[in-house]
């Protein structure tokens, strides 16, 4: 690993042989796209566990709650249950698009436990229910 860095002022990498556009700042912008796409693999892995829940996916990537709460919305601006929300959510997108299944077996199957709570959800994110969506979707590729 690279050596660790002198800090400047509030935390920040000095200009430099450690600045900004500096192998070392390339390192950790990797690092943390690394951290992101492992995060996103285990959301996507459990989707359709219902018991899968934020200490379970901070255990997977090594870190206690707390650490990885931090890191994770310092990357992403998303706490943890909100970024695998946001996950189940684009994924149920893509069934209500792609698939005939109900909607109740789309909340299932990204993982909501209550078809009530991912409607609610579902019209919180796209202003639309996942009836209405469809309807609208299915209404506009026939044009």
């Amino acid at each position: 690993p690279p050596p660790t860095p002198p800090r400047g002022r509030a935390g920040s990498l000095p200009s430099g042989r450690f600045g900004r556009g500096s192998p070392y700042e390339s390192h950790l912008i990797q690092k943390d796209l690394e951290f992101v796409r492992n995060v996103h693999q285990i959301i996507e892995k459990n989707l359709q566990n219902e018991d899968f829940n934020v200490n379970t996916l901070a255990e997977e990537m090594g870190l206690s709650r707390s650490p990885f709460f931090k890191k994770l919305k310092s990357l992403t601006g998303f706490a943890p249950v909100d970024l695998v929300k946001e996950i189940r959510l684009t994924k149920a997108l893509n069934y209500v698009e792609t698939t005939d299944m109900n909607f109740t077996e789309i909340a299932y199957a990204v993982g909501f436990r209550d078809p009530g709570y991912f409607t609610k959800c579902f019209r919180q994110k796209y202003g639309k229910t996942p009836k209405e969506y469809r309807n609208d979707f299915t209404s506009n590729s026939n044009i």
